[in-house]
């Protein structure tokens, strides 16, 4: 073993010889310094169609034997050519499959570079003119009920600014539109279920083609909308809105056919305040009697209106004793109720059973709410209120008073879900009504004539409830009527009053 580790050791410096000077084209071993990376130490001239080296015989000094070196140099590199090939197809597959992710259509960054210049959609040609609405009227407020109110007096001008040299227009019409839209159609995917459009009005401003040159052109309009329709209103179930819509059909020749624009129109409504109302109810087999005063109409903006109330026979005599009705706590709640009705257009009015049919939505909510436990007064002396015309007792002995303020939630945001909202009597579209409900604990409570101080509960109590409709609107800020507003034309002025005749003395008589 030890001659032939000399003998090993001893070849190493001979084949690094004839590596050298004998086989110089053939560099198959290249020194590098310990520092060198890996990939520094591999052979870089050897191909792998070369053909093997022959073997070596190298005579050793301490051994007669004949042997081959201890290692060859092409099969090594060949095995790393092969690693180096197989690190080169991974590379290649991972770069492919980045590609096919960033471009799902497979194609080389070179060819998406090409379609996305050669292919790219081509930008619309500039309107050739714009449209615009001015209005000239005051806000559209329909002043009343909307079985006295005159209407709105809408006018206003459609502007046309023509950028071209020449525009020329085969027709050009606007129409009011009252857009009904519901929020739960009977066909949920059904756009005439869902919308309905009712043309009020139409302005036809060309009877025939035309041509507009450059500038603004102007062309007024006007209209008295009915004082019966609803007012703009938006909620949870649907909505009532209007709009002008106007339509330009341009010749054939314009790149552009058709140019459209929409002007939303807001409608509202305001009553103007009148005197309070008075509200009676009792509660029978008692003699309670409640009598309330509310105002007219209420707002959903402004100071909070106050409310009286007076309950009246809260005593009642008897021989030996006196028994009263002690007022406990008032509750109140202001409730507001949708009801909206979402027809079927004709393709779906079989699936309701026939044509003209809908379904019903309601939706109550409270809008505000409140409860009082003092602040009333109580007057137990008080004689029973009779009518003069007959003798019907209109309030037994004694009454209690209170007054509280009714106020509503600010408006803080419109976007908020439960938002006052104007009542609105458009039916059977929509019907928004509003309700005052009033809750009364009264307790019995009783004391002997001789000892009035003394007083004991009888463990008797009541619920007196009450329900009283109410109006809400907007207010009408001091604001009349078109035609309150209007001075007189010339057919409206009277006949001259009639002219002095003369007369003879003599036919004066004496008086």
């Amino acid at each position: 073993m030890p001659a032939v580790e000399q003998a090993h050791g001893s070849s190493a410096p001979r084949l690094e010889h004839f590596l050298t000077n004998v086989m110089p084209g053939r560099n198959l071993f290249t020194r590098t310094s310990p520092s060198a990376s890996s990939s520094s130490l591999l052979p870089t001239a050897t191909s792998t169609l070369d053909p093997p080296p022959p073997a070596l015989v190298v005579n050793s000094s301490n051994s007669n034997s004949i042997r081959r070196p201890s290692f060859t140099f092409h099969h090594h590199n060949h095995h790393l050519h092969l690693l180096d090939e197989k690190r080169g197809m991974t590379h290649s597959k991972n770069s492919l499959a980045k590609a096919i992710i960033a471009r799902p259509n497979g194609a080389a960054a070179g060819q998406h570079h090409k379609d996305k210049h050669h292919h790219h959609s081509p930008a619309a040609p500039p309107a050739p003119a714009s449209l615009a609405v001015l209005i000239e009227s005051p806000p559209l407020i329909l002043h009343g009920t909307p079985t006295s109110s005159t209407g709105a007096l809408l006018s206003g001008q459609l502007q046309i600014s023509v950028s071209a040299p020449t525009l020329h227009i085969t027709s050009l019409h606007t129409s009011l539109q009252a857009i009904t839209t519901t929020k739960k159609p009977v066909e949920k995917s059904c756009a005439d279920c869902a919308t309905r459009t009712n043309t009020l009005h139409e302005w036809h401003f060309l009877a025939e083609p035309h041509t507009l040159h450059r500038g603004t052109h102007t062309f007024p309009f006007s209209f008295l909308l009915p004082g019966h329709l609803p007012a703009t209103t938006t909620t949870p179930l649907g909505s009532i809105a209007y709009a002008l819509a106007t339509t330009t059909t341009l010749s054939p020749s314009e790149l552009i056919p058709v140019l459209q624009h929409t002007t939303p129109l807001t409608l509202s409504r305001a009553i103007p305040p009148g005197p309070d109302k008075t509200s009676i109810r009792i509660f029978p087999p008692t003699a309670l009697t409640a009598h309330l005063t509310l105002p007219s109409h209420l707002h959903p903006t402004g100071p909070a209106p106050d409310l009286t109330l007076r309950l009246s026979g809260i005593v009642s005599l008897e021989p030996t004793l006196r028994k009263t009705w002690r007022l406990r706590k008032l509750s109140w709640r202001l409730e507001e109720t949708h009801k909206f009705l979402s027809p079927a257009c004709a393709a779906h009015s079989p699936k309701l059973g026939g044509a003209g049919k809908g379904i019903l939505h309601t939706e109550t909510h409270t809008l505000a709410s409140g409860e009082v436990r003092s602040g009333w007064k109580t007057d137990l002396d008080t004689p029973p209120h009779t009518s003069p015309s007959s003798a019907q007792t209109l309030a037994g002995q004694g009454t209690t008073e209170l007054t509280f303020p009714f106020p509503l939630p600010p408006l803080t945001s419109r976007s908020t879900r439960h938002q006052p909202l104007c009542s609105v009597d458009a039916p059977p579209s929509l019907t928004i009504t509003h309700s005052l409900h009033l809750e009364l604990v009264v307790a019995e409570e009783y004391n002997y004539h001789r000892t009035p101080s003394s007083v004991t509960p009888t463990g008797a109590a009541r619920v007196l409830r009450m329900q009283f409709g109410a109006v809400l609107t907007e207010r009408d800020g001091g604001g009349v009527s078109w035609d309150e507003e209007m001075p007189p034309v010339y057919g409206d002025v009277p006949a001259s009053p009639p002219g002095y005749g003369s007369f003879d003395e003599g036919e004066v008589g004496e008086v």
